[in-house]
């Protein structure tokens, strides 16, 4: 029987170790660095901030190898194989299975884990409440963090997830954010944890065989839609167990009202369970307005501000102010009647002639948008005079926009 199988795990200073051995027909997805002379794969997992690797059970340190596989094993339907493996998380591998084929019907995904020894792992959580928090720095994370500012939780961020490893300088400077957020918040402290987890793959060479059954207003491929929160969550598990963690909190990426969402969903995390440690899926009947409007209104309340970290196409770890991503943040925040330039962005009357330019001639996702002139809408009166009037009835997609996308199509051709 064909099986993804851990053979060994080395733990050597802060380092876990993965060694694996893959079918062929999946070897050619991973990434060439990461097979040795042996044709093993390699995954490593590499937590820092003094986290004690000593005397945490093989049961867990398997967790982070088999969230890790756990995409491409329900895409191929081969069993993930381990030695030993965590009561509560070997019953998460069930449910998620049950989740994913919920969420995605027709891709026939057959997820199972198979192993020689299944521990039963509770922390000693008596007279302790330790929660944590997924933190990137964006909105989603940055509202949950709002939400469990009084529990004083750890931050934690993997290295290797959202920013390459060998983005040095972007990894550099949200250290240094992270480092602000510790000094402006008494209590609160953050953990890195590097992993090759996301690199270990050629994402693109499978890219096209989910795409085919993911029928969904959104596909961002598969990182975004199937393994972000199950590989991210089974990466922390080192440090769930060592900090002896009880609660993680994930800022949702959606509303439960919207009808797209993506794999951070409330579902798949409720379905997240190891060693005594519940997931939960902080804000998930809240829109992207409400989160900011909750970030707007605490910095206004305490005069602590966040730079807010939204940038897919960052210059030197800082946002853009000029993709989509970074204009539509700059409006929530000041639908909440924030000034952007306190939360990471670069705002003045010739940026917001340039967001009206961009809506004019590009077009967007309404419900990511409309939502936010909604906000506008509500306070007509308030907006009326201002130089934000024109988005109040602003027409968006108009055939302008369709036609300035066809015409950039064709300039590129010629370039």
């Amino acid at each position: 029987m064909k099986v993804i199988a851990l053979k060994n795990i080395i733990l050597e200073k802060n380092t876990i170790t993965y060694k694996f051995d893959i079918p062929e027909e999946l070897r050619k997805h991973i990434n060439m660095e990461y097979i040795d002379e042996h044709n093993q794969g390699t995954l490593f997992v590499r937590p820092q901030k003094e986290t004690k690797l000593e005397g945490i059970p093989k049961s867990i340190l398997s967790i982070p190898f088999i969230g890790t596989m756990m995409g491409i094993a329900m895409l191929y339907q081969i069993p993930i194989k381990v030695d030993e493996v965590d009561a509560d998380y070997l019953k998460s591998t069930q449910e998620l299975g049950l989740v994913f084929n919920k969420m995605y019907p027709q891709g026939n995904l057959k997820l199972k884990v198979i192993s020689d020894r299944v521990i039963e792992n509770k922390k000693n959580s008596v007279g302790t409440n330790k929660t944590s928090v997924f933190f990137t720095g964006g909105v989603d994370a940055t509202s949950a963090l709002v939400e469990t500012i009084n529990l004083k939780p750890l931050l934690i961020n993997i290295v290797g997830g959202d920013i390459a490893l060998s983005n040095q300088k972007a990894h550099s400077r949200l250290e240094e954010y992270f480092n602000k957020v510790k000094n402006n918040i008494p209590g609160v402290d953050y953990c890195f944890v590097e992993s090759n987890c996301r690199e270990l793959f050629k994402e693109y060479s499978f890219d096209e065989k989910f795409k085919k059954f993911i029928e969904r207003e959104l596909w961002w491929g598969y990182w975004a839609s199937v393994a972000h929160i199950v590989v991210m969550t089974a990466v922390i598990a080192p440090v769930i167990y060592s900090k002896n963690i009880n609660c993680h909190y994930i800022g949702s990426s959606h509303s439960s009202l919207d009808s797209a969402f993506d794999a951070n969903n409330e579902e798949i995390i409720n379905a997240i369970n190891y060693c005594g440690c519940k997931f939960i899926s902080a804000d998930v009947d809240l829109d992207r307005n409400e989160k900011v409007k909750k970030i707007v209104d605490y910095s206004s309340k305490t005069n602590k501000y966040f730079e807010l970290q939204v940038c897919w196409n960052k210059q030197e770890g800082m946002n853009c102010c000029k993709c989509e991503k970074c204009y539509r943040t700059m409006m929530n925040i000041l639908s909440a009647h924030g000034d952007p330039n306190k939360f990471g962005f670069r705002y003045d009357t010739k940026k917001m002639k340039e967001i009206r330019t961009f809506l004019e001639t590009t077009p967007i996702k309404l419900s990511y948008w409309e939502t936010t002139q909604h906000m506008f809408v509500k306070e007509k009166d308030y907006w009326k005079d201002t130089e934000l009037s024109w988005f109040i009835d602003f027409k968006f997609n108009r055939p302008k926009a369709y036609a300035y996308k066809i015409i950039k199509r064709v300039i590129s051709k010629f370039k």
